[in-house]
């Protein structure tokens, strides 16, 4: 069995495309692992949901982005809320308003190695909070991720291509499709191949235009693009390097 793992797709659709062609270029998957965060703060969500929908198999939870979109919360960060109502606009005119509100929060399932695997968003029974980042020590991901029961652990939000094996556990971030953070803007994903002898996962990253993505603010009337361009743009500088 061969899994496609995507998260983090921020209304990116021509950077989900460019993943889509990749994985095709890899020989295809038998099903798609979508990890949650599909188009919130991006310039194409009804774009994005459209092409999820034409994907066989499919396997999906939702990520904090996602539950925004049944009570927009109040935030500071003026750009991030603006956009946030938006969204909550195109999916709800497009009908996708009743499927991004009733995502499940994980699932389960066994390989046939008979590996137990848990995908999340952020961390076991929440899709928001710190989740998986370079920062972190060894005691913090055990607070985290220890919970659980699974052996392999599939996380998104915080949109960096990352593994940690820590007390049986392999905790693997395929990284984000959308809003890349720092200087590399290429898309991430991953694919996880398993059979009865045990698993693999690689771990992949796509080049595509993204200044087509800076244009397609402008002509999908994007209202905060400044701040979403930081993201296209390269300068987004993640929160645990700011901190640092």
């Amino acid at each position: 069995m061969r899994y496609a793992l995507l998260a983090d797709m921020h209304g990116n659709s021509i950077g989900l495309d460019a993943v889509l062609e990749d994985i095709q270029r890899h020989g295809g998957v038998d099903a798609y692992m979508l990890l949650g965060d599909y188009c919130v703060v991006g310039p194409d969500p009804v774009g994005v949901l459209e092409r999820l929908k034409s994907l066989p198999a499919v396997i999906c939870i939702g990520g904090n982005g996602d539950s925004v979109i049944a009570d927009v919360p109040f935030e500071h960060h003026v750009e991030t809320n603006t956009s946030y109502s938006w969204t909550r606009g195109c999916v709800t005119q497009t009908g996708w308003y009743e499927w991004l509100t009733t995502l499940p929060l994980e699932q389960r399932l066994t390989l046939p190695d008979g590996t137990s695997l848990l995908a999340v968003h952020a961390s076991p029974g929440n899709n928001n909070g710190d989740g998986l980042h370079p920062r972190q020590s060894d005691e913090a991901v055990q607070a985290l991720f220890g919970m659980a029961e699974e052996s392999l652990i599939l996380v998104g939000h915080t949109h960096l291509p990352q593994e940690r094996r820590l007390n049986g556990q392999h905790i693997v971030n395929p990284g984000s499709i959308g809003n890349p953070l720092g200087a590399d803007t290429r898309a991430c994903y991953g694919i996880l191949d398993a059979d009865e002898s045990g698993y693999r996962i690689s771990l992949h990253r796509v080049t595509y235009d993204t200044t087509a993505v800076l244009r397609q603010l402008d002509q999908l009337h994007h209202p905060v693009p400044g701040y979403i361009s930081t993201f296209y743009r390269g300068e987004f500088i993640p929160r645990w390097d700011r901190d640092s």
